[in-house]
């Protein structure tokens, strides 16, 4: 079975909020004071402004015992601190070592984005400190404190050249890792789309902003203010002046102040870009087109099935009004490093690209074929982000099953797709279920729990799995 890369087009998808299944089941717990994380080792020594930023950034969860935090050789990218409780890592089933109150783990995996060395299970209910890989990797880069204490054996000179090292082990692993040769995905040159994931998954809570300082000095009051500006009026002598003579201003000069002031608000109008992003829904894709099967009979399909997806755009500040007065989405968004940006966007292409390979193998093995037969070959738009695997497997059944389960219809469809089969939340379901409309779709299916956030625009479904998604196409009409 082989999924093919063809990068003859481009494109860009939504940012994906998921929630890793681990977390489905956690309990959150209402963070403490900053100052309350100087209490764990690898916070310890960090500056103020370090430990605020971490504290509204992470989540502390509190998980059951058995609960599985990290899965081996899979990219479950989060950093963990245990802070009560305890847990065990196991390697091909054997136990290998039992990790106790503020010790940490996952950071390897998260800086390389390499596969997961062990599995990771609570022993007993356990409270947990959790940072997503975006978080973590900015806390890293500029907080060297944290860095030393995640990291003691690498100096800071040495964590750029470290990281590479991870990278390329990262490639190997999961090359090992791979399907076969006619399963692998055919890379392409990433494109500038934020895709179906630009905002990467991130645990239970909301990512905080990094607090402002306070200016130097002391600030007035404006009372304070008041009452010198008054007492120096007070204080000006009283003195009999002759009335000067009147200055004569050339006209051209309230012309010139005017130009200047209009200069000056265009060129602050493009050329500062306020810290939000504007997004946007792109048109849906039909990618009954967009699959190519070889290797097993195919049939038609007798209908579309509609790829959703988003844009985010940093405007510029006129563009920026303009968004706040049409009514459009928008998030904050924090600065990156040119570094920090292109990591997030390979990580987003790689999700993308494995949407596409758990698409292939979760079909093939519900409709038992063989894999070492099945040719698939699906288009690289070029998004990045998970959220395209349902749709996918959805036309991929249509194509291979031979039950004609579009019937006619447009079907949209979004979610994230593991190979077994399941289906995870993803973002934005709002302004997709808004563009399906749109498009005419008479069918929505979104991962369980999130049709509540369609409005009731259309017809939505939510559902768990591929299975349970394939008759809800067969009962629908």
């Amino acid at each position: 079975m082989t999924v093919a890369v063809d990068a003859s087009a481009s494109g860009e998808d939504d940012a994906s909020v998921g929630r890793p299944n681990h977390f489905v089941r956690a309990r959150r717990r209402r963070a403490p004071h900053w100052w309350s994380l100087t209490h764990l080792a690898v916070f310890s020594g960090c500056s103020p402004t370090t430990l605020r930023r971490a504290a509204k950034w992470g989540d502390f969860v509190e998980t059951p015992a058995g609960e599985v935090l990290m899965r081996e050789g899979h990219g479950d990218y989060w950093f963990f601190v245990l802070v009560a409780g305890s847990v065990v890592t196991k390697r091909e089933g054997r136990h290998i070592a039992t990790i106790g109150p503020g010790e940490h783990f996952g950071h390897v995996a998260v800086v390389g984005l390499r596969p997961q060395e062990h599995t990771v299970v609570t022993t007993e209910r356990s409270i947990l400190f959790v940072l997503g890989a975006q978080q973590f990797i900015s806390l890293l880069h500029t907080a060297p404190t944290f860095q030393r204490r995640v990291f003691p054996d690498i100096g800071l000179k040495d964590f750029t050249a470290f990281s590479r090292r991870c990278h390329d082990a990262g490639r190997l692993e999961w090359r090992a890792l791979s399907p076969p040769p006619d399963l692998r995905p055919r890379r392409s040159t990433p494109g500038d789309a934020l895709g179906l994931g630009g905002v990467p998954r991130r645990p239970p809570g909301a990512a905080g902003v990094q607090a402002k300082g306070r200016p130097p000095g002391r600030t007035l009051s404006l009372s304070e203010a008041a009452a010198r500006l008054a007492g120096t009026t007070m204080r000006a002598p009283a003195r009999t002046v002759t009335a000067p003579s009147p200055v004569v201003v050339p006209r051209w000069v309230p012309a010139a102040a005017a130009v200047a002031v209009v200069a000056v608000v265009a060129l602050l109008l493009v050329a500062y870009h306020p810290p939000r992003a504007v997004i946007t829904a792109g048109r849906p894709i039909d990618v009954a087109a967009d699959i190519h099967v070889t290797g097993a009979p195919v049939h038609p399909v007798h209908g579309h099935y509609l790829l959703l997806w988003v844009r985010s755009h940093r405007p510029d500040l006129a563009q920026y009004l303009g968004a706040i007065i049409g009514g459009e989405r928008m998030v904050a968004v924090k600065s990156q490093t040119h570094e920090q940006a292109a990591e997030m966007q390979r990580f987003g292409r790689h999700e993308y690209l494995d949407s596409r390979t758990a698409a292939a193998r979760a079909v093939i093995t519900q409709l038992g074929l063989d894999p070492r037969r099945v040719s698939i070959e699906i288009k690289d738009r070029g998004f990045t982000g998970p959220s395209a695997g349902l749709v996918y497997a959805l036309a991929l059944t249509d194509i291979l099953g031979g039950q004609d389960l579009a019937r006619g219809r447009v079907v949209a469809a979004t979610g994230a797709l593991e190979p077994g089969g399941e289906v995870n939340s993803i973002g934005w379901v709002t302004i997709k279920s808004d563009e399906a409309r749109r498009a005419h779709a008479s069918l929505l299916l979104v991962p369980a729990g999130q049709q509540g956030l369609t409005g009731g625009r259309l017809p939505a479904l939510g559902v768990t799995n591929l299975s349970q998604a394939v008759a809800a196409l067969r009962r629908a009409r």
